[in-house]
């Protein structure tokens, strides 16, 4: 006799509805049963063994997507920096160009050009009119032994005319 859960002992065979069909309800010995529960368990242990299979595959891909990621990335930061670099040479090469054209423009010698400071020309023109005022004007040079200046001919004592005054003179 079977009990409430369709097991028959007297038999060895189980009731098994796998359907909601009345007429479905098959009756299974034991070893059909196990039969049964091996195929399933079979089955599920491939599922997992293929989702594992697909988890790494996708972790490999993911993997490459990211070194891929990472390259382009450091070939995009590499561009950028080459850009920068460019940028800030192209700059300084202008503002050298600037300075050295102020610096003319203000007659100022060559070597005054690094002392002017800003990075417009306005900033820059205003810098070197400041080093125009505080630079001394230049003073014509004294006459030497080689270069008397103007004053030896105009008024100038001779040598005779010196000695007659320190009182040097043979005569």
């Amino acid at each position: 006799m079977a009990d409430e859960k369709g097991v028959t002992p007297e038999t060895g065979t189980v009731t098994v509805q796998e359907s909601t069909k009345p007429e479905e309800v098959k009756t299974l010995t034991v070893a059909e049963l196990q039969a049964k529960l091996d195929e399933v368990t079979r089955h599920a242990a491939n599922k997992e063994e293929e989702a594992t299979r697909v988890h790494e595959k996708l972790k490999k891909f993911e993997e490459a997507e990211q070194k891929r990621a990472d390259a382009e990335k450091s070939e995009l930061q590499k561009a950028q920096e080459r850009a920068d670099k460019a940028e800030a040479e192209a700059k300084g090469i202008k503002l050298s160009l600037l300075r050295r054209d102020i610096v003319a423009e203000f007659k100022l010698p060559p070597e005054l050009a690094d002392f002017l400071k800003g990075e417009t020309p306005e900033e820059l023109k205003a810098s070197a009119a400041i080093l125009l005022k505080t630079i001394p004007a230049k003073v014509a040079p004294a006459g030497t032994v080689t270069n008397p200046g103007a004053n030896a001919l105009h008024g100038a004592e001779t040598d005779d005319e010196r000695r007659r005054r320190l009182g040097l003179s043979r005569g």
